[in-house]
């Protein structure tokens, strides 16, 4: 299921992923994406939903203005006009743990953030925090940190070889 975000909630969540370690920049951060998401809505460049229907705000008089200033918008929506701006950042639905490479690097990237964020010392453990924000268990959690980091630490140019064969045959 999609998540919908206000348009406060959006610049805040953009600006936790600009931002994460400097809360009063932070703060800086969100009022700007505030006011770019309203401009954004209002020139079309975003998708704005009723908040009752969800159904996208027609924006052709100034009703549909005042509408966008209330509106909810679409997790997808809002990663799909953050890929235009090329900013880096990608929000991330609790639970919407992607399966696989994907899902494993964004377990570890945001371990590493939670460790940076807290000093090293995450409140009842990293993986225990990772498992409630995305609702897997704190064992699948450390394993599946675990892989990605062997991952990350494998060299690139690293080429595994398989070893030789002989195709030996005696009656020939």
């Amino acid at each position: 299921m999609s998540r919908f975000y206000t348009n406060s909630e959006a610049a805040a969540a953009i600006a936790e992923l600009v931002q994460p370690n400097e809360p009063t920049l932070r703060e800086e951060v969100a009022n700007c994406y505030r006011a770019r998401i309203y401009d954004d809505l209002c020139s079309g460049n975003l998708t704005g939903r009723d908040r009752t229907t969800r159904l996208p705000i027609q924006r052709r008089d100034l009703a549909g203005a005042i509408a966008l200033s209330s509106c909810l918008i679409a997790e997808a929506d809002l990663n799909e006009w953050l890929r235009s701006l090329r900013i880096g950042v990608q929000l991330h639905n609790a639970g919407d743990l992607p399966h696989g490479d994907e899902g494993d690097c964004l377990l570890l990237a945001e371990k590493d953030r939670l460790l940076r964020v807290h000093g090293g010392r995450v409140p009842g453990g990293v993986y225990l925090a990772l498992a409630k924000k995305y609702r897997i268990g704190p064992r699948s959690a450390k394993h599946r940190c675990g892989l990605a980091e062997k991952r990350r630490d494998e060299p690139a140019n690293k080429v595994k070889l398989k070893p030789p064969t002989l195709n030996w045959n005696p009656r020939i």
